[in-house]
């Protein structure tokens, strides 16, 4: 009598236990049905927030690219520009030096002293009007350097 209580005790514990297993089981499978749901929408996301941090650095390095060329042309163009202002400036340099307005000045008695400044008033006219045009010419070449980049 005691073995059949016994053995249905034991029976009855088992029902129990497997009741709670069927039930953790069955809570177990709903969170995993969750994840299924939930997972294919969630690398739907990462796809896309994928695809537009590749755009986003893509369109990123185009940016850097074009600066970097635009930089670079202009670098070139201040380049030419300085070395045009170099050529002048040498020029500059040679005439002023070619200009010896205190030789001229001791070299000429005061009577005809009017005739040598004249001279030397109409030369230095003259290299102000080239220095000009250069420096014209040198604006519109500059100008159409940006134009054209």
């Amino acid at each position: 009598m005691w073995a059949e209580l016994s053995l249905v005790v034991i029976a009855i514990a088992f029902v129990f236990l497997v009741y709670y297993v069927i039930q953790t089981l069955k809570t177990a499978q709903a969170t995993l049905n969750q994840w299924n749901e939930t997972l294919p929408r969630i690398e739907q996301k990462v796809d896309q927030l994928v695809q537009e941090t590749t755009n986003t650095l893509q369109e990123a390095n185009q940016v850097i690219l074009q600066a970097q060329e635009q930089s670079k042309s202009v670098t070139e163009m201040l380049n030419k520009v300085n070395t045009k202002l170099d050529s002048v400036s040498a020029s500059f340099k040679a005439k002023r030096q070619a200009l010896p307005i205190d030789a001229a000045l001791q070299a000429t008695s005061k009577s005809n002293l009017l005739i040598p400044v004249a001279q030397m008033l109409a030369k230095v006219w003259r290299e102000r009007r080239q220095k000009k045009r250069i420096a014209q010419r040198i604006n519109e070449a500059t100008k159409e350097e940006i134009k054209h980049e």
